[in-house]
């Protein structure tokens, strides 16, 4: 269907939908609860028709307003989504205990081209009945969620590839260009995994957020993104940090193959308690290219600045405190211990020893059980193994 076309088609369900509001909000009278509840969601429904055939005044329509705030909340999402290309939105409102008329709204959109509708704005309305309508009278959106998801990008522009839909500001355009050019380490990360061809979600292009600063990247994912980061995924999705130009110009794909091995790696060290070592360890076995020379130092030392046993019972590898260089050996000694067990006992006793950790308590005999019952050799044993290992990587 030509675009102009499923344009057309949008707006006359969007003025459907318009009138099938208008009606069942007149009919209403002061009801609330239930009746309430439907005649938010017949109003949401109509206000994402509107957005995805690009419909400013079906917007405006469907979600009418009285004071100051309402106007200005209403206004600032539809100009911040318009400026995006939808083939599909959907709203979900949430009431808010004790407090009737007051929802959490989301908005849920696909754009053109992507498979995927992750949550793309997110505000707090209060709605009530004004002159036989319904009508946003109220925002209540906390300051720091105004300008969140979506509405972090104020000129989006968006690179879609066979594998990868990339989103940021026009401004990011080199940076953007650059992550889209990696998308051929889609297929790498794939069979670098030996994923099956009907692995849940291996058909679907990953979306990826281009923003420059650290704070932008908060304000689009609502992710905490250390100050050791440059790129983070969160529930499939990548965001990319333009912190350091001249570290993405060398390393973009290798660092795009280190986020997409986490999206397609799904749960994996992610049970009971979080293994930060193995989840970043396999990352970097499959991204390849580091230089393991400072682990092996570390290691000839006597492995004091972060014992394996320690690192796989902490959570996160950059846990506050960390400094830069224990850090960076955090994620080699996470690599090491995954090439290790991947070259002497085989890919899937990876993901049993991932599993077995992160499932069992976060204490050194919880380890110690892990590995006897996934690898069927002692600690001592697996851990004099892993040293003469890593005294081989170059």
């Amino acid at each position: 269907m030509d675009w102009r076309c499923a344009k057309g088609a949008c707006r006359l369900r969007t003025l459907v939908l318009m009138a099938v509001v208008v009606l069942g909000v007149s009919s209403g009278g002061c009801g609330d609860g239930a009746r309430r509840q439907h005649a938010v969601d017949a109003a949401l429904k109509a206000a994402s028709a509107a957005l995805v055939a690009g419909d400013a005044a079906a917007w405006y329509f469907a979600l009418p307003t009285e004071g100051a705030s309402a106007a200005l909340v209403v206004r600032q999402v539809n100009v911040g989504l318009a400026r995006y290309t939808w083939t599909r939105v959907h709203a979900k409102a949430v009431p808010v205990d004790g407090k009737p008329g007051r929802y959490t709204v989301r908005f849920y959109g696909q754009l053109a081209h992507a498979d995927t509708s992750p949550l793309v704005c997110e505000c707090v309305l209060d709605f009530g009945w004004r002159d036989g309508r319904l009508k946003v009278v109220a925002d209540r959106t906390d300051q720091w969620a105004r300008d969140a998801y979506y509405l972090a990008f104020t000129d989006p522009v968006v690179l879609v590839r066979p594998h990868l839909v990339v989103v940021g500001d026009d401004w990011q355009r080199p940076l953007m260009a650059r992550i889209a050019a990696a998308d051929g380490q889609v297929r790498r990360v794939i069979r670098r995994l030996q994923l099956a061809p009907d692995s849940p979600g291996l058909g679907r292009k990953t979306l990826i957020y281009v923003c420059a600063s650290r704070l932008q990247a908060f304000e689009a994912s609502h992710a905490f993104i250390d100050k050791h980061m440059v790129a983070g995924e969160r529930d499939g999705q990548i965001f990319a940090v333009d912190v350091w130009p001249a570290y993405w110009k060398r390393y973009a794909s290798d660092i795009v193959r280190h986020e997409l091995t986490h999206v397609y790696a799904g749960k994996f060290g992610d049970g009971k308690h979080y293994v930060g070592l193995l989840v970043e360890g396999l990352a970097v076995a499959v991204e390849g290219g580091y230089d393991f020379g400072p682990l092996r130092t570390e290691v000839a030392r006597g492995n004091r600045i972060l014992p394996l046993k320690k690192g796989l019972m902490h959570g996160r590898v950059w846990w506050d405190g960390l400094s830069d260089h224990r850090t960076y050996l955090a994620y080699l000694e996470g690599g090491a211990l995954v090439k290790y067990i991947w070259k002497r006992w085989g890919l899937k006793s990876v993901w049993a020893f991932a599993a077995a950790v992160s499932a069992g308590d976060a204490t050194p005999v919880g380890i110690e059980r892990a590995t006897g019952r996934t690898l069927g050799i002692t600690w001592g044993q697996f851990y004099k193994g892993w040293k003469g290992y890593v005294r081989t990587l170059r």
